[in-house]
């Protein structure tokens, strides 16, 4: 019975990330981005990126931040994962049809403030055209990552980009999505993955359910007496747990 939950509980989980996954991956296929932004105007120009000299290039006081460091290397395979294959060779753009080549994305960070909240600027613009290349502005660090995760929608097969012009902010503050690792087993790359799935549809919250009344999974190495003095014992657990199995399959 409890192979059967935790296989349950793995699957939806699992098809969370993929549904998740899915939905940027279908945005990328089709050049167009994943939450719709607010506003977007295609110039209909045609990009080849370099994927050998491309380099992400930071200004402004939000240059220095750790966070839009670690965003540009994280960016940078998501981008280049892909080149074209045998297969899709008949899709790529004849070199008469491409407006140039873009080696670099300018990424313009008005404010140094790494401070995470739900009233965090989150905006971004980004614009993709002959006179300036790639070029991302926000005012913060956060809005940076949205516009680099785009501009990853954007590019197709690791190679071409098109041009745009995209104006964008989070429609609601709170965008989160549930794990729920006090009743179900999670392996630690299940939950990796389900962040991962968060990031490329711009999910900002995630709750995570980690102790509960039938159970308490969570071991801490700082505080151990939490865990030992939080939970049931041990014959106390294994008959709320037969129950709760009980009413979860039931109901």
């Amino acid at each position: 019975m409890i192979k059967q939950e935790r296989s349950r509980s793995l699957m939806m989980t699992s098809l969370i990330s993929l549904l998740l996954t899915a939905w940027a991956s279908a945005a990328t296929a089709t050049n167009t981005v994943w939450p719709k932004p607010q506003a977007q105007t295609d110039s209909g120009d045609v990009f080849l990126l370099d994927p050998v000299a491309f380099q992400f290039e930071a200004s402004g006081p939000g240059a220095v931040s750790a966070v839009l460091t670690d965003a540009f290397k994280r960016y940078r395979g998501i981008m280049f994962l892909h080149t074209p294959s045998v297969e899709t060779l008949h899709e790529v753009p004849s070199p008469t049809d491409l407006s140039g080549t873009i080696t670099s994305a300018q990424v313009a960070v008005a404010s140094a403030d790494e401070s995470l909240t739900l009233e965090t600027d989150a905006s971004y613009n980004l614009t993709i055209s002959k006179a300036g290349g790639i070029a991302i502005a926000a005012n913060t660090v956060y809005g940076a990552v949205y516009g680099l995760e785009t501009l990853s929608q954007l590019t197709d097969r690791g190679t071409f980009v098109k041009g745009t012009s995209i104006t964008d902010f989070p429609r609601y503050q709170f965008r989160a999505t549930m794990i729920d690792t006090s009743r179900h087993y999670y392996p630690v790359p299940v939950i990796l993955q389900h962040l991962d799935a968060m990031s490329y549809s711009k999910f900002n919250v995630l709750h995570w359910h980690i102790v509960d009344s039938i159970a308490f999974p969570y071991q801490s190495e700082k505080f151990p007496e939490m865990s030992a003095h939080g939970a049931y014992s041990p014959g106390e657990l294994c008959g709320l747990l037969r129950s709760a199995l009980l009413l979860y399959f039931c109901f």
